[in-house]
C-alpha cells in the first residue's frame, strides 16, 4: 500500500446483494484499507460520491434502478481522479468489454476471489501515485529546482511496476533496453542517442499499466475488443511520459513501437521513415524478446526459430530489415546471450 495516499480518501463498493457488499468491506477493510463506503445501486453510489472523497469504485453491472454501466460513465465524467473496477456476471462479459471502453480499470468476473480486488486496489493505488508523483515532478521543473536524480527514480519505478504487473514479463523491459543500446552501438550512433533509445526501450510498455491484468496474462487469443484495448498502451504510455519535459526525446519510442514499415501497425498507422529510428530499433528488440521468452499464451523460441520468424516479417515488409540484420549479428555473435539471459544452449555459432 502507497504511504502517501490520503488517508481521507474512501474505497467505494456497489452492489444490490448485501451479502457480498458487506464481505467484501469487512475484508478491504481488513486488508489494509479501512475506509471503505458502501452503496446499493448507482443512484445511491452518486451520493455517495458527493459526500465522500474516493479514489476507487467497484460496482456491480447489474442492479436495480441505474446499473453499472451507467455509472461508469457518470464516475468517468464527473470524477476523473477516481478509477472504476465492475463485477459482471458471465453472460454480461460483452457489458464489462464496453464498461472498459468507457474507462473502467478493470473488471471481474462472477464468482471471483476477494484476493483479485485487494490485488486491483493495490494497482490503481500504484497507478494513482505515479500519476502523482507526475503531476509532482513537472511541477518542479517549471521551479527549475528538480533534478535528475528524482526524475530517474520516477522512471525506473514506471518501468518496475509495469514489469511486476505479469510474471510472463518480468525484466522484459530490462532486456529490450539492452538489446536496442546493442543494436544502436553497433549502428554507429552517438553515446547520448543510444542512452536516449535505450530510455526509450526500457519504458516501451509503460502504457500496459492501464490495461487489466486478465488482458495482459489471458491464456490464449485475445478477442477483438480485447486486442483493441491491448493496442491502446502504446498511446498511454505517451501520455503518462509526456508532460515529463526530460522524456520528451523519449516519447516517439514509446508512442511508435508497435508501428510497421508497411503501415499496417498501431496506433497511428505510420509507414516507413515516417517511424522514427528510435521506434524502429525498439520495435525489432521487443519483438525479439517477445517470441524469446515465455508468455502465458506459448513457449519461447529458439533463436534459431526466432530469426526465421523476423525475417519473415522483413520479407513482408514490416521490419526495417537492414536494422533487423543488425540484431542478427549480435544473436550470431553471442552478444544476446548476456543481453537477454538466454540459456547457453541458445547461443548461435
Amino acid at each position: 500500500m502507497i504511504d502517501d495516499l490520503p488517508s481521507e480518501r474512501s474505497f467505494l463498493i456497489v452492489d444490490d446483494v448485501d451479502g457480498i457488499r458487506e464481505a467484501l468491506a469487512s475484508y478491504v477493510r481488513a486488508n489494509g484499507y479501512p475506509n471503505v463506503v458502501e452503496a446499493r445501486n448507482g443512484h445511491e453510489a452518486l451520493e455517495r460520491l458527493r459526500k465522500h472523497r474516493c479514489f476507487l469504485v467497484l460496482t456491480d453491472l447489474t442492479m436495480p434502478g441505474m446499473g453499472g454501466l451507467e455509472l461508469v460513465s457518470h464516475v468517468r465524467r464527473d470524477y476523473p481522479d477516481v478509477d472504476v473496477a465492475v463485477i459482471t456476471g458471465h453472460l454480461e462479459l460483452e457489458f464489462a468489454i464496453q464498461s472498459l471502453k468507457v474507462g473502467a480499470f478493470d473488471f471481474f468476473k462472477k464468482p471471483f476471489r476477494f484476493e483479485e480486488v485487494l490485488a486491483t486496489i493495490h494497482r490503481v493505488v500504484e497507478k494513482q501515485h505515479l500519476q502523482r508523483r507526475s503531476l509532482e515532478l513537472e511541477r518542479l521543473k517549471e521551479r527549475r529546482v528538480a533534478d535528475e536524480s528524482h526524475l530517474k527514480e520516477f522512471m525506473l519505478a514506471l518501468a518496475h511496476i509495469i514489469d511486476m504487473k505479469s510474471r510472463y514479463t518480468r525484466q522484459h523491459s530490462d532486456r529490450v533496453s539492452r538489446i536496442a543500446a546493442l543494436m544502436s552501438e553497433r549502428i554507429g550512433l552517438s553515446k547520448d542517442e543510444i542512452d536516449r533509445i535505450a530510455l526509450g526501450a526500457r519504458l516501451h510498455d509503460i502504457g500496459k499499466l492501464a490495461i487489466p491484468d486478465c488482458i495482459l496474462d489471458k491464456p490464449g487469443p485475445l478477442t477483438a475488443d480485447e486486442y483493441a484495448i491491448m493496442k491502446e498502451h502504446p498511446g498511454r504510455g505517451a501520455d503518462l511520459c509526456q508532460p515529463i519535459a526530460c522524456l520528451a526525446p523519449v516519447v516517439s519510442a514509446i508512442r511508435w513501437h508497435h508501428e510497421n514499415l508497411d503501415g499496417t501497425g498501431y496506433p497511428d498507422g505510420l509507414k516507413g521513415e515516417q517511424i522514427p529510428l528510435d521506434a524502429r530499433i525498439v520495435r525489432i528488440a521487443d519483438y525479439w524478446d517477445a517470441i524469446t521468452s515465455n508468455r502465458s499464451y506459448r513457449s519461447p523460441m529458439d533463436p534459431t526459430a526466432a530469426m526465421a520468424v523476423l525475417e519473415q516479417e522483413c520479407e513482408n515488409g514490416r521490419l526495417d530489415a537492414r536494422l533487423t540484420h543488425v540484431l542478427f549479428d549480435l544473436a550470431r555473435a553471442g552478444m544476446l546471450r548476456h543481453a537477454v539471459l538466454l540459456p547457453t544452449e541458445f547461443a548461435l555459432a
